[in-house]
């Protein structure tokens, strides 16, 4: 009965949707501060700062396929981005691994790792000097 007097009520799964997206770093700390960007379909470009714990929060996001750009405060020009069909409310965690996080400072991976390599071989190098100085003395060597 196509023509026959009913109501229906449609419920629209595409509209109204809430997404969080969570922004690490290297070892999976939040990082505050950080700048998400949600494109969506068409014209929708809607952005938010995360906060301490390095989540922002989307309400009312039409859905289907949108980009999601986060870009660390003090480092715009590093950014990850990555592309995802959302239908449902997502929680999403965005990684960037070129970076850990000291409290509210950003410093490149590559710096931390340098820097840990070079207090690494201070120390090696304090040990062997202890050991052959110790070695003089109980030789009985000046």
């Amino acid at each position: 009965q196509v023509f026959s007097p009913s109501q229906l009520t449609v419920h629209c799964t595409l509209y109204g949707i809430q997404v969080s997206v969570q922004v690490v770093d290297y070892f999976g700390s939040p990082i505050s501060g950080a700048n998400v960007t949600l494109n969506g379909q068409g014209s929708e470009h809607i952005s938010a700062m995360t906060q301490e714990n390095g989540k922002a929060t989307f309400n009312d996001v039409i859905g289907g396929n949108i980009q999601v750009i986060a870009f660390a405060k003090g480092a715009e020009d590093s950014y990850q981005a990555l592309t995802l069909n959302v239908y449902q409310p997502t929680n999403l965690q965005v990684k960037m691994g070129g970076f850990v996080a000291f409290g509210s400072m950003l410093v490149p991976t590559t710096a931390v790792l340098t820097l840990i390599l070079v207090i690494v071989l201070v120390v090696l190098l304090v040990v062997i000097e202890l050991f052959l100085l110790r070695r003089r003395r109980n030789a009985g060597e000046p």
